[in-house]
């Protein structure tokens, strides 16, 4: 499952690099406001899915019972994808106004297919773990992650042109989705999808992903505020110029996917026993492992951005640098799942009301300081959004832990410090390296020698 999970990461990244490098930067902007678009309606839609078909499948107890649990959510999968395509269909003028492109206008229709290709895509692999067939799963996501990178990458280099390449990824995606029904019927065949008798009402697993889907919805749509407000605002070029400054180096989220994982479970348990002095030592000692990696890494990024991005996306992004500086300072909170903390306490709700303030603050502040300072302001109100989040957070876990765990339990002042450490090291190597390159520069060149050794006679 990490090596299919990687594989589609890796697909993603590798679009996004090349086709930040083979894309004029209007048209590379223009191509990333409708993958937003995607991703948006994902987590409005599609999202908690997934997550209640294993939950409804693992409570079922015969194989009718589970042939129609899978029924149900084809069923509703099938009409979301339709949904959401017709809508795309049905108003294109009006979704590329809210993007703040109304050239995207002519291409959402054919653009409209993938979305519902992706919710497909998607749900596959929520299907074979519900059936005990994850040994599949590397083996599908590879496939998928090949169809829509390689070949629409091959057209971005061989035309330089958004409109062909995005036609590439169009009829990658829908041979994409083709693959996923046929991998889905191939599934389920003899798991009683169709013969079932029984019934599980569409209506309850709307009621279960509800909250799933707010709290998705929320946290999904306050992470993109600031793309949609510079998409809007700003256009598609300095848009292009945005994202790839917000691009966010994977290893961060992967390395809090995996302690969350693992932290989950020891917090619950000692939660449970009231063990507080535990939890703070579990918890700093995480913390601590996760700062070796992320803290110095971050600092290297801060003071490095230019040539990073100018090494990644080309001397086309060089004013991403900034941006990508903006973004890498908040590693340190990042890197600390305040939320992890209100789950294992079963207080997931807490979760949900943090998800909302985030939406609202990131709003007002990215709105407010974009209009003052451009779109390095809606960077900068991006960032402090996160922040006051974070400090809502702790305020939660020590209502929940009444009292015991602080914020500088959750985020020990140490971990600061030592960014702050770090970042002087880079600033230090950064400025040595300034130095000498000077001194190379101003070295005296001398003329070759015209001198011969004297031949032996």
């Amino acid at each position: 499952m990490l090596l299919g999970t990687g594989a589609m990461q890796g697909a993603s990244i590798l679009n996004f690099v090349a086709f930040a490098r083979l894309l004029e930067q209007a048209e590379f902007g223009s191509l990333r406001q409708m993958y937003l678009l995607k991703l948006i309606l994902f987590a409005l839609v599609f999202a908690a899915l997934p997550t209640s078909l294993l939950y409804f499948y693992g409570r079922s107890t015969s194989p009718p019972e589970r042939g129609a649990v899978l029924r149900s959510h084809f069923q509703i999968v099938f009409i979301l994808a339709l949904f959401v395509t017709t809508v795309l269909g049905l108003f294109p003028g009006q979704i590329a106004q809210a993007l703040g492109n109304p050239g995207l206008a002519p291409w959402i229709p054919w653009f409209s297919v993938f979305p519902a290709v992706y919710f497909l895509q998607n749900f596959v692999p929520a299907v074979m773990v519900a059936l005990n067939r994850a040994s599949l799963l590397t083996r599908f996501t590879f496939s998928i992650a090949v169809i829509n990178s390689v070949p629409p990458i091959a057209v971005a280099f061989m035309t330089g042109s958004a409109a062909t390449t995005l036609v590439a990824i169009i009829v990658c995606a829908s041979i994409s989705g083709v693959a996923a029904i046929l991998t889905i019927v191939f599934l389920v065949s003899g798991h009683q999808v169709l013969s079932s008798a029984h019934v599980v009402p569409v209506r309850t697993i709307l009621k279960y992903i509800g909250l799933l889907t707010l709290a998705s919805g929320l946290t999904m749509v306050g992470l993109r505020v600031d793309q949609l407000v510079v998409s809007r605002s700003f256009g598609p070029a300095i848009f292009a110029i945005y994202v790839v400054g917000a691009f966010e180096i994977p290893l961060f989220g992967i390395l809090q996917s995996s302690v969350s994982a693992v932290l989950l479970p020891r917090l619950a348990e000692l939660q449970e026993k009231g063990d507080w002095d535990a939890i703070r030592n579990v918890w700093r000692d995480a913390v601590r492992r996760m700062g070796n990696i992320v803290l110095p890494l971050a600092a290297i990024m801060v003071v490095f951005s230019r040539e990073i991005v100018v090494a990644i996306f080309g001397q086309e992004y060089s004013e991403s640098a900034l941006i990508f500086s903006i973004f890498a300072l908040l590693a340190p909170i990042r890197s600390v799942s305040f939320g992890l903390m209100l789950r294992a306490s079963g207080q997931s709700q807490y979760d949900a009301l943090g998800a909302g303030a985030f939406l609202v603050s990131s709003i007002a502040l990215c709105i407010t300081f974009g209009a003052y300072f451009g779109y390095v302001g809606v960077a900068v109100g991006m960032v402090t959004s996160v922040v006051l989040v974070a400090m809502l957070l702790s305020v939660f876990v020590n209502r929940v832990t009444a009292g015991e765990i602080r914020f500088f339990d959750l985020m020990p002042g140490t971990f600061l410090i030592k960014f702050v450490a770090f970042l002087m090291a880079a600033w230090v190597v950064r400025q040595i390296a300034y130095v000498l390159s000077l001194i190379h520069i101003s070295e005296p060149t001398r003329p070759p020698s015209t001198s011969r050794m004297p031949s032996s006679a």
